[in-house]
């Protein structure tokens, strides 16, 4: 394959590769619900208040993901939670410890895994999260957004990425063109 226009497969096979090897730990979350913890990891690095975070508390990652472990109480949760992030590193790789804050190992895999979240959004969700605030002007975003071309045009077809691209050119105005 070629590179760069499809690192979004590349990516995917990466990460999906990095996962599928924490199954083999007994009591640990499956590859794709890894992910879709990362995912939701990732975005909110990148949606927080101060902007894109590259590197988080392990605390601050916990009460992130706590709502999506079960337990009888919130501190159950996010003890669950804790626990998740804490084997992360060690069981996939896909994070990094740096005391006791928590990064993705490599940025990309933090602006594909938010990309991959934002595709996951109902289609109103995805633009008001990339164009409002004018997100996907900022360098920051910029990874995100090509990426997030590339989820879509593997997994919904081109038509979606031609949607965003006339979203944008919409909220230049007429001149845009």
């Amino acid at each position: 394959r070629r590179l760069p226009e499809q690192r979004a497969d590349l990516y995917e096979s990466i990460l999906n590769w990095l996962a599928r090897s924490r199954e083999k730990r007994p009591g640990r979350e499956s590859a794709e619900r890894c992910l879709t913890l990362l995912q939701q990891l990732a975005l909110a690095m990148q949606t927080g208040p101060k902007g894109r975070q590259v590197q988080v508390e392990k605390g601050w990652a916990a009460e992130v993901l706590a709502s999506r472990f079960e337990g009888a109480t919130e501190a159950e949760r996010r003890e669950s939670a804790l626990r998740f992030v804490e084997q992360e590193e060690v069981d996939s790789g896909i994070v990094v410890s740096r005391g006791a804050a928590i990064r993705f190992w490599h940025l990309t895999f933090q602006e594909y895994l938010v990309a991959r979240a934002i595709a996951g959004l109902i289609e109103a969700e995805q633009r008001e999260l990339l164009l409002g605030e004018d997100r996907i002007y900022r360098p920051e975003w910029r990874e995100v957004a090509l990426l997030r071309g590339g989820i879509l045009c593997v997994r919904q077809g081109a038509a979606k990425v031609d949607g965003l691209f006339a979203a944008v050119l919409d909220r230049l105005g007429p001149n845009a063109a």
